[in-house]
């Protein structure tokens, strides 16, 4: 007698009459939490493997998981959602893809992570995950990539680079500086590069050692800026025109690419405003990636008001206050929530609006009913 087969994943999608009767059964949780308890590969998401952890800095680490067939594939600079289990719970967040571009199927991908005072997933993967640990990943995404390569005369191609990185900020970028390594080594045209990375010290620098063998290609300078010195911070290592005209003189003329801190984020932005250069201009030439949801002004004499706040799949009515994010709030409540880099990067949290409306913190928009609004 021959033994049973056991699938070896569920069908990517069931369909919505069955799905919805499932997640009813399974509810609070979802359904892939029921199924994973059972097989962690019995999900709808994407499964992958941790197969080495390799210290970066005393806090930061590069993490490489193979991923599985159904991997969609990934442009250079773009981020993923990453799931793992913390006392029985998936935890998600969002964390840069290091590597070049990689096409669709089974492979590796690199992430880097820093560790987060307090951070849940950061610390976690840096101390607790292991070889062989299983990893859920959502679909990577972003807009901090480079053009379409086009034809080979296309001159988004060859147009002069600025990579502004500072802290954690230099994930995306050592991912572009892969991507277009890998295009030099194919024959391809590849632009001049100058990349600027800044941090307290180079034992803190994420990706030190990678940056120095980059910059031996002719086409690649990177300039490393210490930001403390002695210990305390220094004026003249803020980014500022200044400092900028000091190693990259053209550097208004370059396409650039800026992803750290919000406050290294606004100074990049200020920088090419006393350039003159803003509004449509701006954003044609300077490409941001920023890792803190950005809220808007509130009137600090205003009363705080309250809200009732209906969550259809659990019949649950909660009053919550306006003045914090529908996750904070309904987490508080004790109840769940889809959840990921809590940021408004990943949209794993973007819930249908299904009647009244709701205001998006990042933007001030109004989101109507029928409208998808992130929760973070």
């Amino acid at each position: 007698m021959s033994a049973p087969t056991i699938p070896r994943r569920l069908p990517r999608h069931l369909p919505r009459p069955i799905r919805r009767i499932a997640e009813a059964l399974t509810s609070p949780h979802s359904l892939d939490d029921f199924t994973s308890a059972f097989n962690p590969r019995w999900t709808g998401s994407l499964t992958g493997t941790i197969t080495s952890i390799s210290p970066l800095t005393p806090n930061a680490a590069q993490i490489t998981i193979s991923v599985p067939r159904s991997w969609p594939g990934h442009h250079a600079g773009q981020y993923v959602s990453v799931g793992v289990e913390i006392d029985g719970r998936r935890q998600q967040r969002t964390y840069s893809i290091t590597g070049p571009s990689s096409r669709p199927g089974a492979g590796t991908i690199t992430l880097g992570v820093q560790r987060v005072e307090g951070g849940l997933v950061s610390n976690h993967l840096i101390d607790a995950a292991r070889p062989s640990t299983l990893v859920h990943l959502g679909t990577p995404t972003g807009e901090f990539v480079l053009p379409d390569r086009g034809s080979p005369a296309d001159e988004s191609n060859t147009t002069p680079l600025l990579l502004l990185g500072a802290g954690s900020g230099m994930t995306p970028i050592r991912g572009i500086i892969a991507e277009l390594e890998v295009r030099h080594d194919r024959g391809e045209a590849v632009p001049d590069v100058v990349a600027l990375s800044f941090a307290p010290d180079a034992s803190s620098r994420m990706f030190h050692h990678d940056l120095v063998a980059a910059a031996q290609h002719p086409w690649l300078r990177v300039e490393f800026v210490d930001t403390r010195s002695g210990g305390a911070a220094s004026a003249t290592t803020r980014l500022s025109p200044a400092l900028l005209d000091e190693h990259c003189a053209d550097w208004s003329q370059r396409r650039v690419y800026a992803c750290g801190p919000e406050g290294f984020l606004d100074a990049a932005t200020d920088a090419f405003a006393a350039r003159g250069i803003v509004g449509d201009a701006l954003d044609e030439q300077l490409v941001i990636e920023r890792f803190t949801r950005v809220l808007p002004p509130r009137d600090g004499h205003a009363e705080t008001a309250s809200v009732v706040v209906e969550l259809a799949d659990s019949a649950t009515r909660l009053e919550l206050r306006t003045d914090t994010p529908l996750l904070d709030s309904i987490e508080a409540a004790g109840q769940l929530a889809p959840s990921g880099c809590r940021n408004g990067i990943c949209h794993t949290c973007s819930t249908e609006v299904i009647d009244g409306c709701a205001l998006n913190l990042r933007d001030g928009r109004i989101v109507e009913a029928g409208q998808h609004v992130q929760l973070c």
